[in-house]
C-alpha cells in the first residue's frame, strides 16, 4: 500500500511532502536526516 505523507519542520518553517511504500522507515529517515529534497 503507497502512503502519502506531510512532515513540518518548525525550525525551518517547512512541510515536506513526499510519497511511500514503508511509512515508519521514510519517518525515522526524516528524523535522522537521511531524505532527498527536490
Amino acid at each position: 500500500m503507497w502512503y502519502v505523507y506531510c512532515l513540518e519542520n518548525r525550525e525551518r518553517n517547512y512541510l515536506y511532502i513526499g510519497s511511500t511504500r514503508d511509512l515508519k522507515r521514510r519517518v525515522t529517515e526524516h528524523r535522522i536526516g537521511n531524505t532527498h529534497s527536490y
